[in-house]
């Protein structure tokens, strides 16, 4: 119980620091768009002096996939409540599931196709060289989409173990 609610404050940690950083980047965008100021979408959206239209596409699908990846990780937190306060199968665990599981897939989708975005465009090079794909970001990019299927095919065991335990209690 005690690894449960360590894992629940990290959570939550986790959740604060990635959401005041969605905050600050959506705050960014929306000040550069209020000042019409295109040098500064530009130097947000990549740090790097060659630019293409290219780059809004690709920062929309980050900002995007750091967002479903922040809604995942507050339907973990909700897992974690339910978990602490005694119904680890019920009707909500398995939503909460089930919600978790589809925004990891998604943001791991996203982030993947930013990814080949980058090395297809060639958006990320400092020099005249072809970009190469960073395998450890591809790595955990798939790390967090095996993650969010797995949550998807717990939430069904979950439901079933429901539904169970459901028609177990009314025999009784």
């Amino acid at each position: 119980m005690k690894s449960i609610r360590i894992l629940y404050s990290i959570i939550n940690i986790l959740c604060f620091l990635i959401g005041f950083h969605i905050i600050a980047a959506l705050l960014a965008i929306f000040l550069a768009i209020i000042s019409l100021d295109l040098d500064a979408l530009r130097h947000l959206a990549t740090p790097y002096k060659h630019y293409n239209h290219w780059v809004i596409i690709v920062s929309i699908l980050n900002i995007g996939a750091l967002i479903l990846f922040f809604l995942g990780l507050y339907d973990l937190r909700f897992i974690i409540k339910t978990f602490l306060k005694g119904s680890i199968f019920s009707q909500k665990a398995s939503t909460y599931f089930k919600y978790a599981g589809i925004f990891f897939s998604i943001s791991a989708i996203a982030g993947i196709s930013a990814r080949i975005i980058y090395t297809l465009t060639g958006i990320n090079f400092k020099t005249d060289n072809v970009p190469e794909l960073a395998p450890r970001y591809f790595s955990l990019l798939f790390f967090v989409l095996i993650i969010g299927l797995t949550f998807t095919m717990i939430s069904k065991i979950i439901k079933k173990s429901a539904e169970l335990k459901e028609e177990n209690e009314l025999t009784i």
